[in-house]
């Protein structure tokens, strides 16, 4: 629709846009951004084309699974799931009845943004976090952009930016 209209668009991180032929082909329809695909590594993102409209993600809790199937339930708004190690992974349900299930933790890569300073702009998404995490992570930017220190803060994962997934 955004095509057909020349509606202005950014394509987001759910269109999965991981090579140059996806990149040249959605910024050929008119997109005025987009946010590569998450399972990109930092170096297979640095190697795409239109570096000027891309908006890596520096700060985001992976989507695991989105589904349509209690479209016709009369679910909305927050769940939660735990499993046996007690992870909590948040589960949001939209007014259309799609369900996404995100990762209990984020990837962190604000402590380094700096390798991000190729691209005109970096992404922080919230979507999954709540206030307390939302207010921490503007803090560690806030920090890191007055030459601050600051440490990594998710252990358990920073995504494929280091780790190709090929």
């Amino acid at each position: 629709m955004a095509i057909e209209k020349k509606i202005c668009f950014i394509a987001d991180r759910e269109l999965n846009i991981f090579n140059s032929l996806s990149v040249k082909l959605i910024i050929g329809l008119g997109a005025e951004a987009i946010v590569p695909s998450v399972e990109c590594s930092l170096k297979q993102v640095l190697s795409l084309p239109h570096r000027e409209k891309l908006i890596p993600l520096v700060y985001f809790r992976p989507l695991l699974m989105a589904s349509k199937a209690y479209s016709k339930a009369d679910k909305k708004g927050e769940y939660s799931l735990s499993d046996r190690k007690n992870f909590s992974y948040k589960v949001l349900f939209d007014e259309k009845g799609i369900m996404r299930i995100y990762n209990p933790k984020p990837v962190d890569m604000v402590y380094e943004i700096e390798k991000f300073s190729g691209f005109s702009a970096a992404g922080i998404d919230l979507i999954a976090s709540g206030q307390k995490e939302e207010k921490a992570v503007f803090e560690r930017l806030e920090a890191k952009m007055n030459g601050k220190k600051i440490e990594k803060s998710a252990d358990f994962t920073r995504g494929h930016y280091e780790k190709e997934v090929c």
